[in-house]
């Protein structure tokens, strides 16, 4: 009995080694993730750096002698938000903030970052809003893996993003609102999107072409898909914010312009300009 006594004790002083050791492993990870963040979008240029420009790694603040640090909010010693919009960021994400844990909130808009948005951010399991409007990320809509189901508001906006809508969007079931407006995305707005929880779709300012599906129209409380001359909205009834009507913008010089298409007049063209298809 002695033996097999002594055998529980050291199971589990060695599970609770290995429970420390993660511990100490993630709580590194999140530093090392933080200062890389820092350094690659030139933190010595923030506007507000307070904290980071320290040599401290307490960047919660839980010792009493320190501060958190400027632009993040912490659970437990964990940072689950970076808000850090307005704040005079440049140069281009490391993929590396993907080794912050329990991260739920990035807010990064209006800064001026650049480069791809990283991979790593599509596959983040704590975090469910992302904003990263009005920068000038380019390429692709990153893949979102089925570890990123807790993403629920999802801004992208006000960049240059090429490319589509990737199919692994439709992943993300509890996603409530998506930004997509001004940028250069081309091809489908996928008809899947009407399966998730969405309530506010912005498409507008793209190249996106196709039909706007009538179902997704019809469940979105907010859409706008302004300003994609090639878009055909759903119906008459649900035109998705289109300029005029239910043809989302075909500009035209005569009404056989309009031909095949839901909008069959052309209206306010003159020699000089187009008009648009009603």
């Amino acid at each position: 009995m002695r033996s097999i006594a002594q055998g529980v004790c050291l199971v589990l002083v060695v599970g609770l080694l290995v429970v420390v050791l993660c511990s100490c492993v993630n709580a590194d990870s999140q530093y090392d993730a933080l200062r890389d963040f820092y350094t690659a979008t030139g933190g010595s240029n923030w506007a507000n750096n307070t904290g980071w420009a320290s040599n401290n790694n307490d960047p919660c603040g839980r010792n009493n002698s320190n501060k958190i640090w400027h632009g993040l909010q912490c659970s437990g010693g964990w940072v689950t938000q970076i808000l850090l919009r307005k704040n005079g960021l440049g140069g281009v994400l490391p993929s590396s903030l993907a080794n912050i844990p329990y991260l739920e909130v990035l807010d990064l808009s209006d800064n001026l970052l650049i480069g791809s948005i990283p991979k790593s951010l599509g596959d983040m399991q704590s975090l469910s809003r992302l904003r990263l409007i009005n920068n000038h990320f380019s390429g692709a809509i990153p893949s979102f893996g089925s570890n990123s189901t807790s993403l629920t508001y999802l801004y992208l906006g006000s960049n240059q993003l090429q490319g589509g809508i990737p199919q692994s969007i439709l992943q993300l079931t509890g996603l409530r609102e998506f930004d997509l407006s001004d940028n250069h995305l081309t091809g489908p707005v996928l008809d899947g999107l009407a399966g998730l929880s969405l309530i506010s779709l912005w498409i507008n300012n793209n190249n996106f072409s196709g039909r706007l599906s009538l179902k997704l129209c019809q469940s979105l409380i907010l859409c706008s898909g302004a300003f994609n001359i090639h878009l055909m909205c759903a119906s008459m009834s649900c035109t998705c914010g289109a300029m005029q009507s239910c043809n989302c913008n075909t500009l035209c010089q005569t009404d056989s312009d309009c031909a095949g298409k839901l909008c069959t007049s052309c209206v306010g063209a003159t020699p000089f300009l187009n008009g648009y298809c009603k």
